[in-house]
């Protein structure tokens, strides 16, 4: 199978990577806007360079691609390879608005190919351990869940934080992410939110700083958060579910700890390659012509509760997932 890459910054970077490790897969182009850096890439790869996502689309040279672009040029770019028979692995989130993200799906199911949403934190193992463990009912009905995303490090790119290029800011860039583990845990739609959001460290019209309470359609509660320092600070990917029997705390990238009456354990990762999981999937709904696991309708969810907490931030009033369209 060959693939192409669409982007080559950090992202681009990842796809790179896991789409040649996979055997049977030969990574064959990479596509950037700045030829020198596809050029740097495509050289460690042995990959053909693009100056641009429409050359690298058009070109026939690849049977799928990952997509890496900024999020303004999810919906074209998507469409684009679509129409050309490419089956295409997208980042999140799917796309800035529910038309775009509905054009990308209804695009794909038109010409037969596979649409996979980036959403990776379903291949981390302690997640993984954690669904088993709500499936299994351990921890009883799901009561509550809270998702923390605290991060700091250099700046992200500039569209990073533009409405106009990114659709929003660092809610829509990470804790897409958030909103969509919590309702693959959880087990139920969220249905209702009521956000605030916050620009304090960047330039730029999206936010920095949000946070969000939750109202699962299951009856469950929660809350999101997310804050981004332009200075490195401890990294934090927390997630607490409290089931009426029992808990689960993960500690993203690290550990999960279980406990209910008279039990608690711990469960620390020693080696997780959940991207190389993720990507494989992907080449694997491909071989075996199956719905991914991730699929465009989860990203359509996901982007409307993100659409909904930016909402109700701008009203200042809780706001109805059902209200977005």
């Amino acid at each position: 199978m060959r693939v192409g890459v669409l982007g080559a910054g950090l992202a681009g970077e990842f796809h790179a990577r896991e789409f040649d490790k996979i055997e049977g897969v030969e990574l064959a182009a990479i596509a950037d806007q700045d030829l020198e850096r596809a050029e740097k890439l495509g050289e460690q790869y042995g990959a053909t360079p693009f100056a641009s996502w429409e050359e690298l689309v058009e070109s026939g040279e690849v049977e799928a691609v990952g997509n890496a672009l900024p999020h303004f040029l999810h919906e074209p770019s998507a469409v684009a390879a679509a129409e050309r028979g490419i089956h295409t692995l997208l980042e999140k989130p799917m796309a800035p608005s529910i038309a775009e993200c509905e054009s990308i799906d209804r695009s794909c199911k038109a010409n037969n190919v596979k649409l996979m949403i980036g959403f990776s934190h379903r291949f981390h193992s302690e997640l993984l351990t954690a669904r088993r463990l709500i499936d299994a009912g351990e921890i009883g009905r799901v009561a509550m869940a809270i998702d923390n995303m605290s991060f700091g490090a250099e700046d992200f790119p500039q569209w990073v934080w533009n409405k106009e290029t990114g659709g929003g800011g660092i809610f829509t860039y990470n804790n897409i992410h958030g909103l969509d583990r919590l309702m693959w845990l959880v087990g139920s739609d969220i249905v209702e939110v009521h956000g605030r959001t916050g620009m304090f460290a960047h330039e730029g019209d999206a936010e920095d700083n949000a946070v969000a309470s939750l109202l699962f359609e299951n009856g469950a509660i929660g809350a999101s958060l997310t804050n981004f320092n332009p200075y490195e600070v401890p990294r934090k990917c927390d997630l607490d579910i409290y089931g009426v029997d029992g808990s689960i705390r993960i500690d993203t990238w690290n550990q999960i700890t279980f406990s209910k009456r008279l039990v608690t354990w711990t469960q620390k990762r020693e080696v997780d390659e959940h991207l190389q999981a993720e990507f494989e999937e992907f080449v694997n709904s491909i071989r075996e012509d199956r719905e991914p696991s991730v699929t465009g309708r989860d990203g359509m969810r996901a982007q409307r509760v993100l659409l909904a907490i930016y909402e109700s931030a701008n009203s200042g009033r809780a706001v109805k997932v059902s209200e977005i369209d």
